[in-house]
């Protein structure tokens, strides 16, 4: 059987709500020395998922957004690990867009 094609990589949208709380997930302080799981996102954006098909669906949906960022250079998986670590730029996005988030339009026309 021949592999499959890979997906195509899009890249984050940092304006739209989903793509902005996966960001401000991975930010979060307590992953900046052990890095981050996928469970550990995916509680995050969907909550505590009981067991069966919904769990398996969000699973897969958060892989599939951190092998985006992953892809992008956001984020990076630590060595013989199952835990990934944000980088340089996806904290600066993510700074950025957190910024952007909580700040008016006014006040963002009057920034240095």
């Amino acid at each position: 059987m021949p592999p499959l094609p890979p997906l195509p990589l899009f890249p984050p949208r940092p304006g739209s709500a989903e793509d902005g709380r996966l960001l401000q997930a991975i930010q979060r302080g307590e992953y900046a020395i052990t890095g981050f799981r996928n469970r550990d996102v995916r509680e995050r954006l969907f909550g505590r998922a009981s067991s069966g098909p919904e769990a398996k669906k969000h699973s897969g949906q958060t892989t599939r957004r951190l092998q985006l960022l992953q892809a992008h250079g956001l984020i990076r998986r630590v060595a013989h690990s199952h835990r990934y670590r944000i980088t340089t730029l996806g904290s600066k996005l993510a700074s950025a867009v957190a910024y952007a988030k909580n700040s008016s339009l006014k006040a963002l026309g009057n920034a240095p």
